[in-house]
């Protein structure tokens, strides 16, 4: 049967950015619907209004992420479609929840033009995919993929709360959430649309990107111990200075990332002084390392050549040096059919694009554990995400949007 490609109301799509924009909005212009808050609940009754005006069946799961279902003609594999609607504290207004809205403008789409797909379709609202004060992310889509250990449901946030008592607060069943998780071939294919958040688009004047890998990261804890001593009496030749050291292995890391050359970024994000006080030579230093990187032989040989210079900067220092890994997720290539899919969806409607690799986590990289995944990058204003001034352009979301449609029509007339 033959059907005319839709359109989507890039009008429709804006005013639902306005609209999920004001819930949680912060005096400079940003967004803070931090998950399990009252801003995160508000926003998940507002997308459940607007899913069941559309006619959908609403559900929330165990680990409270919440889906609307429109059924196919055909008993098969979901397409799921979606996103997140949690932000990080003072962020903006598109990251996550503009893949929810587009999400939901593609099932409208067809909605209103009467076309039924072969495939039942299912949005999704991941819960609590950005980092937050529970020490913990991608806790809904990690519960959905069955990589949500139990014992994380007893983190607690400084507030003293758990995720558990997080989950319940927002419509979850911590007590069955093992029954979160998606059985391999449940879900056909699952789509998510981003934004890009960095410059690599904007550069090259192009709104839109198909993922091809979301890269690898490997957090690292590097503690160096020295002597603390009396700043004023102790010769520099006598020093055992552990933050002199750190700084040095901080240089380090960004030297080791710039000869990786690109993708690979490092970054040290944290550093812990003791006693780290003015007069008192530091005794001892905690640096939280991260590397990035699309390749995993790569990742493995920029954590290796940080180990290395761990150990000579401690030698030579008269330090003691310790390196962990805290954190060590392998690169996730996106499924080859839906990468191909986006691209000729691209080539067909004439939109610009480039084949690239995200260099963030996102919900879709744990998803593609168990269903074949794909990614669609909207390009980002200046490249700034997670903060106030993020933005992209409505054209751009529009042909994001229609890009999705067009390849959800193709996915569920082509899999098997």
């Amino acid at each position: 049967m033959h059907f005319t490609m839709p359109r989507v109301n890039s009008a429709r799509i804006q005013e639902a950015l306005d609209r999920f924009a004001r819930i949680g909005a912060t005096p400079d212009g940003g967004v803070e619907r931090l998950c399990f808050s009252e801003e995160d609940w508000a926003g998940r009754e507002e997308l459940r209004r607007w899913w069941e005006q559309m006619g959908l069946v609403v559900r929330t799961d165990p680990a409270a992420n919440m889906f609307a279902r429109r059924e196919g003609t055909e008993a098969r594999p979901v397409i799921l479609l979606g996103s997140h609607l949690d932000t990080v504290p003072r962020g903006g207004r598109f990251d996550g929840a503009l893949g929810v809205i587009v999400a939901t403008e593609v099932v409208r789409c067809l909605i209103e033009a009467g076309i039924t797909t072969r495939h039942p379709l299912e949005l999704v609202n991941f819960t609590a995919e950005e980092p937050n004060a529970f020490g913990r992310s991608t806790i809904g889509s990690r519960a959905v993929a069955g990589r949500l250990a139990l014992p994380e449901l007893a983190a607690r946030n400084p507030g003293g709360q758990t995720i558990a008592e997080g989950l319940r607060r927002v419509g979850g069943d911590p007590d069955r959430i093992e029954q979160a998780r998606r059985p391999e071939g449940t879900i056909a294919a699952f789509l998510e649309l981003h934004i890009e958040q960095g410059r690599r688009l904007e550069a090259a004047g192009v709104p839109v990107g198909v993922v091809t890998h979301i890269a690898g990261i490997r957090r690292l804890s590097c503690r160096l111990s020295g002597e603390a001593n009396h700043s004023g009496t102790t010769r520099m030749a006598d020093r055992k200075d552990a933050l002199a050291g750190a700084a040095e292995l901080t240089l380090a890391v960004e030297e080791l990332a710039r000869s990786a050359g690109d993708p690979a970024v490092g970054t040290v994000g944290r550093i812990e002084v003791i006693p780290n006080a003015p007069n008192i030579v530091p005794g001892q230093v905690s640096l939280a390392v991260e590397f990035r990187h699309a390749d995993p032989a790569a990742l493995d040989r920029l954590a290796e050549a940080f180990e290395g210079r761990v150990k000579e900067v401690a030698a030579r220092r008269g330090l003691e040096g310790l390196v962990e890994t805290v954190t060590a997720f392998r690169p996730v290539p996106m499924n080859t059919v839906i990468v191909e899919t986006l691209a000729r969806a691209c080539d067909a409607l004439e939109v610009p694009y480039l084949r690239l690799h995200s260099m963030a986590g996102h919900d879709a990289g744990h998803i593609a554990a168990i269903a074949p995944t794909g990614m669609l990058f909207v390009a980002s204003r200046d490249g700034k995400s997670h903060t106030p001034e993020e933005w992209s352009d409505p054209k751009a979301i529009e042909q994001a949007a229609q890009v999705m449609l067009a390849a959800v029509m193709e996915l569920d007339a082509a899999l098997p």
